[in-house]
């Protein structure tokens, strides 16, 4: 469209140089890549160059037309599996607490009630006739296990058994609700959202070539001094083997939030299905295009991009353009977890911590029963009548 407006004509040169840009060669010139071309007349414009001070001394740049967001290409977050507290992880700590505190008041009410019955010569519901009965019987209530066997034998303690009910079902509900969640959502590891993650996760930067670091990064932060000094050099037809074993990270330009542009070889689209985008930048930089030092191209150029951007052209163009053109995988590394199997069935692996806490339980009771009946002298056995 600039060019049908300014009545020119284009071609594109081709470079071989493996470095996109180039880089500054600390003579107040620019040595290789596309910039490099422009700097040395073989090429009158570079396009999508960030705007920045070492740039800016060898070439100038016309209105930005849009701010590029450098960010990382990262593995998705891993699948985490049950562990033996599964079962306890629906319900916040200060609840159980407070489910514990509720059983032990309960208890301790429910035994005052029972000796206050006995010493008036009141009926009395059975199972109170010690603090451990009282806590079996509350906490068979509490877990839907026991049923008191009539409304005449619960005696003076039938409304706190009524409302433990009442309070039991509220809680039995609310905890299996959100058990079956729990066990049938999955639970992905933290998502990776920053230089020192990258680098406490031991991923390693990969590109085809070598970028300028300290346009990219803040070499002053020590996790990204150790990103930039672990960067290694991958040939373009190792390429998709690398970032596809899940142990690199890839740079690139974020596109607002639709389309991710990097610089390197092809990669399918199992691979991208392996990995998201960082939230966060870790620089911005406006994007211009980039033409030779006093070009008679500088203003036209800025003129016709102001036109089209206040037009709103640039914005549309782009998402009409990723829409046509660009790949579903791409727009995908957006979503920070996929999950296209939809409910899960509930496996023994999810479960185990149930079955682990049988175990247990049968552990504690053969020990108590050995301890009451095997262990303790016979006169101390109960007697049947």
């Amino acid at each position: 469209m600039i060019a049908e407006h300014l009545n020119f004509t284009w071609a594109v040169v081709h470079l071989d140089s493996r470095d996109h840009f180039g880089k500054p060669d600390g003579n107040s010139s620019w040595r290789g890549g596309t910039l490099g071309a422009v700097a040395k007349g073989d090429a009158d414009l570079s396009l999508n160059v960030w705007v920045q001070l070492d740039q800016s001394r060898v070439v100038d740049f016309t209105t930005p037309t849009r701010i590029s967001c450098l960010t990382f290409m990262v593995p998705r977050p891993h699948i985490l599996g049950s562990t033996a507290d599964a079962v306890f992880q629906p319900l916040d700590k200060l609840v159980w607490s407070a489910w514990l505190l509720s059983i032990v008041v309960v208890t301790v009410a429910a035994r005052l009630l029972d000796r206050t019955a006995r010493r008036v010569g009141a009926v009395t519901a059975g199972g109170f006739g010690s603090l451990l009965d009282s806590f079996l019987v509350l906490l068979g209530l509490a877990l839907v296990a026991y049923v008191p066997p009539s409304k005449a034998s619960l005696g003076p303690q039938r409304h706190l058994i009524t409302w433990w009910v009442v309070y039991s079902v509220l809680m039995t509900t609310a905890f299996s609700s959100g058990l079956i969640a729990h066990l049938t959502m999955l639970s992905f590891e933290p998502p990776i959202n920053s230089a020192k993650e990258i680098v406490d996760h031991g991923l390693t930067w990969a590109s085809t070539y070598v970028p300028n670091f300290h346009v990219m990064l803040n070499l002053e932060n020590a996790s990204e001094k150790r990103l930039a000094d672990g960067m290694r050099l991958v040939d373009p037809q190792s390429w998709e083997p690398t970032v596809a074993s899940g142990r690199f990270v890839v740079h690139g330009q974020k596109m607002d939030s639709f389309y991710f542009f990097w610089v390197g070889g092809n990669l399918g689209a199992e691979t991208l299905g392996k990995m998201r985008l960082m939230r966060s930048c870790l620089a911005q930089y406006p994007v211009a295009i980039a033409v030779a030092k006093n070009s008679p191209l500088l203003e036209p150029f800025s003129r016709a991009i102001e036109r089209i951007r206040e037009a709103g052209l640039i914005e549309y163009w782009q998402r009409l353009v990723v829409r046509r053109k660009g790949r579903a995988a791409v727009r995908s590394l957006f979503i920070d977890t996929i999950n296209r199997d939809g409910p899960q069935v509930l496996k023994v692996s999810q479960l185990w911590s149930a079955f682990a806490i049988l175990l247990y339980g049968l552990a504690i009771s053969t020990a108590a029963f050995i301890l009451e009946v095997v262990v303790k002298p016979p006169e101390m056995h109960l007697k049947t009548i």
